[in-house]
Order: structure tokens, then sequence, then C-alpha cells
């Protein structure tokens, strides 16, 4: 008999919400909302998180060097890789040889080229010295304990190949010698190689746009630094400068840049907490005031139901579960919403906004999309808790009377 019971209350309950539709509408487009910007702005925080850390932890350089005036470009390769071309004095490793405190220094050069057989975009190229380099090789899926051999590329995350296969620029095949691990940085939209590799597509690419780099292949755009221990990277950054700001040097200390990043995505990650506190508020008081206004039209059907038999308690289930399947409804849009807002749209949409967005693993996302659900489900049926408390205190006689 008690099934009975609860399956006539769970048909009632879904029939109640099909017989206002406008209503059950508003109510599901309102969880739904507050439920996809609960799950995309969790994970858009923990992504951006995750971006910052992972670039602090793999940056590897405690200073870089670029061109003077060129400060402000090396954002661009770092975190949109965005192809750019900027080039130091040539002369500028042995000029660094003086500067006390440095333990280890690599070069990079960059060019931009217009395309390539793996992508329909611009692609940003590095040329490295894999000997001395400790910037990209620890982000290696595999070692590759033979070094980078000319003709050879190291392609990032997001650049389609598989190692042994060839990536194609300028009509010249290059054989693809590793993968990088995703770094959330533009290092995964970016393909390495040897300098003197570089020189080669350069001057491959000379037919099409005039390129520096085609005559003189000993051009380096950047010289990644680290120090030696008890060395203050700010102190060694302003001797650079101090020696080397007159031949065209720049050096900035890494820490400076991640940590500037790191402020502004900070600024970026309270705004969209502070959005999900207010849809959430507004959420609760919208369906609050709904099921308020429900409950007043439905004062005559509901005295009927207790006059039929119907105890409070089970009134109280009654709407509880109307609340339910609505949340349950809402919160299974949002979450199906924001899985494909986080898996299709996010990652270009952080691209084009330049900073360093790193997913949280599968297994993390299904996680807080799980958590997600509970909460706008639950969001639904404590927005009714009001309700239920007026019905249960409710009399019979009196909503009779309320409702003539």
């Amino acid at each position: 008999m008690q099934e009975v019971e609860k399956m006539d209350l769970r048909r009632l309950a879904k029939k109640n919400i099909k017989r206002k539709p406008v209503r059950s509408f508003i109510l599901i487009l309102f969880l739904t909302l507050f439920t996809t910007a609960l799950f995309t702005g969790t994970i858009l925080s923990i992504g951006l998180s995750n971006g910052v850390k992972s670039l602090s932890n793999r940056l590897g350089a405690d200073v870089m060097c670029v061109p003077e005036g060129y400060d402000t470009h090396i954002d661009s390769v770092l975190l949109s890789g965005k192809p750019c071309n900027f080039y130091l004095p040539g002369n500028v490793m042995e000029e660094l040889e003086a500067i006390e405190g440095i333990e280890q220094a690599t070069p990079q050069t960059y060019l931009a080229t217009l395309s390539a057989s793996c992508c329909s975009y611009p692609l940003q190229i590095i040329g490295i010295d894999y000997d001395t380099d400790f910037i990209i090789r620890p982000w290696l899926t595999k070692d590759m304990a033979r070094g980078l051999e000319d003709g050879e590329v190291i392609i990032g995350y997001r650049v389609q190949g598989e190692t042994g296969n060839a990536l194609r620029f300028f009509n010249q095949n290059y054989k693809i010698a590793g993968r990088l691990a995703q770094t959330g940085m533009a290092f995964d939209t970016t393909v390495f190689m040897s300098k003197a590799t570089a020189a080669k597509v350069a001057r491959e690419a000379e037919r099409i746009m005039d390129h520096p780099l085609a005559s003189d292949d000993s051009l380096i755009s950047t010289v990644m630094i680290k120090l030696k221990p008890g060395y203050d990277s700010t102190v060694v950054s302003k001797e650079i400068n101090k020696k080397l700001a007159s031949k065209g040097i720049f050096a900035m200390y890494s820490k400076k840049f991640v940590n500037e990043v790191s402020s502004n995505l900070g600024i970026v990650s309270s705004y969209i907490k502070a959005t999900i506190v207010v849809f959430w508020v507004l959420s609760l008081m919208v369906i609050s005031l709904l099921f308020t206004l429900s409950f007043q039209e439905r004062k005559k059907e509901l005295a009927v139901l207790r006059a039929l038999g119907t105890t409070r308690k089970q009134l109280m289930h009654l709407i509880t579960k109307e609340a339910m399947i609505i949340g349950l409804y809402a919160s299974s849009l949002g979450v199906l919403i924001s899985s494909l807002s986080i898996l299709i749209v996010l990652p270009g949409l952080t691209k084009k906004l330049t900073i360093p967005f790193l997913l949280p693993s599968m297994g993390k996302i299904v996680g807080i999309g799980l958590v997600c659900f509970v909460i706008g489900t639950l969001t639904g049926v404590v927005s009714s808790y009001v309700v239920t408390k007026k019905i249960a205190k409710q009399e019979i006689y009196q909503s009779l009377r309320e409702s003539e």
C-alpha cells in the first residue's frame, strides 16, 4: 500500500509539472543556468589555477633575456603562441658569460611560419639548443636520450601528428621525434626544432616572406637563464640590464612575469566565483518565489487532497518530489551544456584570451560534474522548503476559505 502511495505521489508530481508548463519552464531555466554557471565556473577557476601553477613550476628559467623593447612580446609567445619574430644581438651568449651567478643559459630562436600540414592556422616555430635546453625537455612525454637531430621536430600537445610521422613546412617534410605533455601554455601549439633546422625552414620560407634568419642562422630571440643556488633573480636581472642595456639586451626575472599573470588571473577567478554566488542566491530567491506563487494558486487543490485523506507529510513529499524532479531535469541539462562548453568551447576561448589554462583530468571533471548535479538538484529542494513548512501548518478549513 505504501509503495502504491509513493508511485501515486510521483505520478501526481509529474502531472503537476506538466500542467503548469510556463512555471515549470522558468524553474528549470533558472536551475539550468545556475548549474551551468557552477560547473563551468568551477572548471574555469581550476583550469586557471592549474595554468598558473604549470607556468610557475615548469617555466624553468629564473631570468629571461629579450631584445630591448620586446619584453611585452614574450607573453604572446609563452601564453598565446602568437607567431612573432624578434632577435637579440648575435654575440649575446658571449656577453652573458661575463655575468656572475649564471649556472646555465639556453638560447631560443623564434620563427613565425604561415602554415603547416598539421594545422589550419599559423604556427610558432622555436629553434632550440637541445643539449643545453632545460625549458622544453622536462615536458617531453618520452625522454629523447639520443638528442634532437637536424630535420627532426618536437611538437606541442595540440599539434596533430604522431611520433615517427612527418610534419610538412613549405613543401619540406620534417620527422616528428617527440611530443610534449599538455602545458596549458602556448607550448601546446608550438613546434620545436634545432636552430639549424629552423634556419633551413626560414630559407624555404624566403620565397614567400622575407626572413632575417634565412641569411643569418646565428640569430637568437631569447636566452633562458638558470641561476646558481644563492643568487637572486632580481639582482642578476638588474646587473644584466646595467651592463648590457646599451647593447640592446633586456633581462626580466620570470617570477615577476608569473606573478603579474597570476595576479590578473586571480581577479578573473574572483569575478567568476562572485558570479556563481550571485546566480545561486538569485536562483534560490526566484525558485522560492515561484513555488510560493504556485502554492497560493493551488491552495484549493491541496486542501481537497487533505480532505480526501492525504496526510501533511504526504503533501510535503508531493511538493518536495516536484522540486526534486525539476531539479533533476535542470541539473542534468546544466551539466550537459557545461560539459559541451568545457570540452569544445573553453579551450579555444582561453587560447584567444591568451591566458594559461590547463583542464583538470577527466576523472576530476566527472567528479565535479556529479557534485554540481547534486548541488543543483538540492537547490530546487531547498527552495521549496518554505512552501512545505506552510503546507504542514495549513488547516483544511482555512485553506478552503482562503481559496474561495
